[in-house]
């Protein structure tokens, strides 16, 4: 009689009295998550007018010898199915998590394509093995439901200073890398710490992207340009962007969901410009939220441009403010800040609106009473307006008014304790002076004689 091998599960089910068919359920569909990598393919000039691929190829407006280098999580399943499935087989690819495999040394491309991912996990390290001089012009991600990146994702060879070759010597920032980074349509649960560090990238931009978090020193390095458009942001942790240098901070209808923390962009050093337009912040906004003592946005960079801030047609849903020396709308001398159509939508009161700012008239306050909804432009009100309806300043003027009495009243009553004293003090005066000049009349003999004496001689003996 042979021995029957059971698998170890098997055994472990009939010692338990489990049931069998939960753990072989488990199992299918621990085997249903595959991890494998993208399939990526170049592209030469022949093949930008497919059909079915003109919005990939809208960036690169197809110039000649560009070679896109193109990796679509479609084609790598495709590819997956035909290879490792029969026809009689059932495959069962549901959840496939793809990788993004490390780029070997002989990659030349202009431009790298990421497309249509379900789930996309980018290692530390992939592009770190692409020669400097051979460096892609832009790396794009599409349509990519759930992307992870890893701290050091793109990092990329240092090159020695011999290797450093200047493409274009009229090139502003030579010392950026040539890389455009940008997200479309791309779902992030984070921004890990370093994503970016050691890159050599140029620009990041994130367009009708999602991302859950931007951790501690996530933006912690160089770049030209920081761009967030159409993008949904859960939070800033504390410490961002600090140390990131940039030329340009951008965020243009960005809805950010969490809670914006105090000192979320300290240490973050700006040379041109700031904007936020169009943004929705539907949690509190922290006191230094945006800048900071220790904040340094100034012309003081490698660039040598004027700073700019420009805050437009945003709406705020809490707006804290603890001090007047801590505060969300506090800004550097050295700013050239407008400010068009900033709602914040707390309910307007003589203690929010107490706001001391050039552009005040450009801020608007939730509207008590109002009619319409919170994100209708009618439903606010501007600071200036509200604080003449509700006479805000008259508790201030009565206050000023009574201090200039008591200040008047204290002049007078010292003045006039003063004049009394001084005529006083001259009365004194008069009287001495009139007792030393007054003449004693002799009224005896020796008397006269003494007196003569004075006269005559100026001094007086006696003799007893």
């Amino acid at each position: 009689m042979g021995l029957v091998r059971w698998p170890f599960w098997a055994v472990v089910c009939v010692f338990l009295s489990v049931p069998c068919g939960l753990v072989v359920s488990e199992q299918e569909q621990l085997e249903d998550i595959v991890q494998q990598p993208v399939h990526c393919e170049r592209i030469d000039n022949s093949q930008w007018s497919r059909p079915g691929s003109a919005n990939d190829w809208e960036p690169f407006h197809g110039r000649i010898g560009d070679r896109v280098l193109r990796c679509d999580c479609h084609d790598s399943v495709r590819t997956r199915r035909s290879e490792e499935y029969t026809v009689d087989q059932q495959p069962k690819l549901r959840n496939a998590v793809f990788v993004l495999s490390a780029f070997p040394a002989t990659t030349v491309a202009t431009d790298i394509l990421i497309v249509n991912c379900g789930q996309l996990h980018v290692p530390a390290g992939t592009f770190r093995s692409i020669r400097a001089a051979f460096l892609p012009r832009t790396i794009r991600f599409v349509n990519i439901a759930q992307l992870t990146l890893d701290s050091f994702a793109f990092e990329s060879d240092s090159p020695t200073r011999a290797q450093q070759v200047v493409t274009n010597p009229r090139d502003p920032h030579p010392i950026l890398g040539p890389i455009t980074l940008s997200f479309d349509r791309c779902q992030l649960d984070e921004l890990p710490a370093n994503v970016f560090h050691g890159a050599a990238i140029r620009s990041v931009l994130f367009s009708a992207s999602s991302i859950g978090a931007i951790r501690s020193l996530a933006i912690s390095t160089r770049f030209q340009q920081f761009l967030l458009s159409d993008t949904v942001v859960g939070s800033f942790a504390r410490h961002a962007f600090k140390r990131a240098q940039m030329e340009q901070l951008h965020l243009r209808n960005v809805t950010m969901t969490g809670a914006w923390a105090s000192q979320a962009w300290q240490g973050l050093i700006v040379g041109n410009s700031i904007q936020i337009r169009d943004s929705r912040f539907l949690q509190t906004i922290h006191p230094a939220a945006i800048t900071e003592s220790s904040i340094r946005i100034s012309n003081e960079t490698a660039w040598n441009a004027q700073p700019d801030i420009l805050l437009e047609r945003n709406l705020i849903d809490t707006f804290t403010i603890t001090t007047d020396t801590s505060s969300f709308l506090v800004f550097p001398r050295n700013f050239s800040i407008s400010l068009q159509a900033f709602r914040i939508a707390q309910l307007a009161t003589c203690e929010s609106t107490n706001v001391t700012f050039p552009a005040w008239s450009e801020i608007f306050f939730l509207q008590p009473f109002a009619t319409t909804p919170r994100d209708h432009p009618d439903s606010y009100i501007s600071v200036e307006q509200y604080r003449t309806q509700e006479g805000c300043d008259s508790e201030d003027n009565r206050l000023l008014i009574i201090i200039l009495a008591t200040l008047l009243g204290v002049t007078v009553l010292g003045g006039a304790i003063g004049g009394f004293l001084c005529w006083r003090h001259y009365r004194r005066k008069e009287q001495m002076l009139i007792l030393e000049q007054k003449v004693v009349q002799p009224r005896t003999y020796r008397e006269t004689q003494i007196l003569l004496k004075l006269e005559t001689v100026g001094t007086l003996k006696t003799d007893f």
